[in-house]
């Protein structure tokens, strides 16, 4: 039996790592494929439902009906969840010294009154807000 050069057993590693990979990707491509045609019975019902509740929240000019905040009329630029409660904060376009603070509860709608929250300080024209999960930060433009 004649022994195999160092050369040829790299070239036999080299194709065995080319056909491993080649392998490994058409895998990948084939569950890719695969998956978004048999997704679940639960998933299909779900985006039924998705898309009926989508289809009653259209006016009838083809916008989206949207939901107002109770308690004024604000201008919301950015809203942020404050973590460890039920509420968010929000800036608004024409409040350069105050955030709002509005509890909402496990279905996202608003529960009682907005309560702004002075800044002690002013932003123009603020556009959005942020955390770092202790501070919170807003941005004017």
């Amino acid at each position: 039996m004649k022994e195999k050069t160092e050369a040829e057993i790299a070239k036999i590693k080299k194709y065995g790592v080319l056909a491993s990979l080649a392998l490994i990707a058409l895998l990948v491509a084939g569950i890719m494929i695969y998956l978004p045609r048999n997704g679940s019975d639960d998933k299909k019902a779900s985006d039924k439902a998705d898309k009926k509740k989508s289809k009653k929240k259209q006016k009838q000019d083809g916008a989206i009906a949207g939901h107002g905040i109770e308690g004024g009329t604000f201008e919301a630029s950015d809203v942020v969840h404050v973590p460890g409660t039920e509420g968010v904060l929000f800036v608004d376009d024409n409040h350069e010294t105050e955030v709002f603070w509005m509890q909402m509860n496990d279905e996202g709608e608003q529960v009682g009154a907005v309560k702004p929250i002075k800044l002690g300080v002013s932003v123009a024209d603020p556009e959005g807000i942020t955390s770092d999960g202790s501070n919170f930060y807003i941005v004017g433009s």
